[in-house]
């Protein structure tokens, strides 16, 4: 559902309501009884539900600015039915899942940024972009006795690591297009995360510490349209 309403002829808002299901994902799944802790499997089905929302003005043929959100809710609704073997008696125990959060992804994330032509070539922007904090999964698991495939019967959780923080990357832009000396040539240079703040890529529960991704850094574009 998409609804939109332009409130004069400067300013454009637009609010977006989904719902999505997507079957057959593959993903790391817990292991029943092969001593490790995760496999892949092509078991998975997710379910995302949210609502998007914009907002865009155009305060003078050189300035506009836009902001815009979303908030979203995600599950695991597979229902994956996992089994392992009692190391007190041999029996073999099983659980089924629940709906659990898979982890990994902000429930909200927003944008904010300015455009503003210094002349009809040169133009410049500055945005923001924020992530909320990403839980770890609430998938579970069974506790697997050191050095062997065997389970004591408890019910964990399959990732117990701190969340990923929340984080704010500020970035700004400088375009150059259509000069007369080359109408053709268009010139961008960028540069990403100017503040340096931390920002990570979730590992899984691969290894212990997520992959963090690089600090300040700045990218230049030349294109030639003939």
């Amino acid at each position: 559902f998409v609804a939109g309403y332009k409130t004069g002829k400067n300013t454009e808002t637009t609010i977006t309501y989904f719902n999505a299901s997507v079957k057959n994902n593959i993903q790391l799944r817990a292991a029943s009884s092969t001593g490790f802790a995760r496999q892949y499997a092509n078991i998975g089905r997710i379910e995302s539900s949210g609502i998007e929302a914009s907002l865009r003005y155009k305060y003078s043929d050189r300035l506009a600015g836009f902001v815009n959100f979303t908030f979203q809710h995600v599950a695991d609704v597979t229902h994956d039915t996992i089994s392992a073997i009692l190391e007190s008696s041999g029996e073999r125990v099983r659980y089924e899942q629940t709906d659990f959060h898979p982890g990994g992804m902000p429930e909200c994330i927003g944008n904010a940024g300015i455009q503003y032509s210094l002349t009809k070539n040169i133009s410049a922007g500055l945005s923001g972009n924020y992530a909320g904090e990403r839980i770890r999964t609430d998938q579970k698991s069974f506790e697997i006795i050191p050095g062997s495939s065997k389970t004591t019967g408890n019910i964990v959780g399959l990732d117990n690591r701190e969340n990923i923080p929340a984080r704010v990357l500020i970035n700004a832009s400088l375009r150059f297009h259509d000069l007369a000396f080359a109408p053709g040539l268009d010139i961008q240079l960028s540069g990403y995360n100017l503040t340096d703040s931390e920002n990570y890529n979730e590992a899984g529960a691969i290894r212990a510490a997520d992959l963090r991704r690089e600090g300040v850094n700045w990218m230049a574009k030349v294109s030639y349209r003939f």
